[in-house]
């Protein structure tokens, strides 16, 4: 009896460990799938706050597109009126998984602070204080 008190508290205290290390400002919580496993896949750019507040939504002819691979590489893709543009990429997270590293293929590196990573959901800052919201 006493075995399994010290084993389920030791099971619990480095749960509540682990798990402590998984949130962001905007959460979630407590998510049992890895970061890395929710951020990969196909993201649509449905919104952007600019510090100023102006407010970006894509219309129906403009697109913007990321898609994250679990292997730290993806594309960019910026469509207008059915043209695309198509740009590879590096990511990796840094800041202790707060921050998400972008490097384009051109040279271009973009650091935006993640709030929030769900299945579904994707919000960021970036460097210019302006707020992206994602979706899959």
């Amino acid at each position: 009896m006493k075995r399994s008190f010290y084993l389920y508290s030791i099971l619990f205290i480095s749960l509540s460990l682990a798990l402590s290390s998984c949130k962001y400002e905007e959460g979630p919580n407590i998510s049992l799938r890895t970061k890395k496993s929710r951020l990969s896949g196909s993201w649509n750019v449905d919104k952007i706050t600019e510090n100023d507040g102006t407010v970006t939504t894509p219309i129906s002819n403009y697109s913007l597109t990321y898609e994250f691979d679990k292997d730290g590489e993806g594309t960019y893709t910026l469509e207008i009126l059915g043209v695309k543009d198509i740009t590879n990429l590096d990511w990796e997270f840094v800041d202790n998984k707060k921050k998400l590293k972008i490097s384009y293929e051109d040279g271009n590196t973009i650091t935006p602070t993640i709030l929030r990573l769900t299945d579904e959901e994707l919000i960021v800052n970036t460097q210019e204080n302006d707020r992206w919201e994602l979706s899959k």
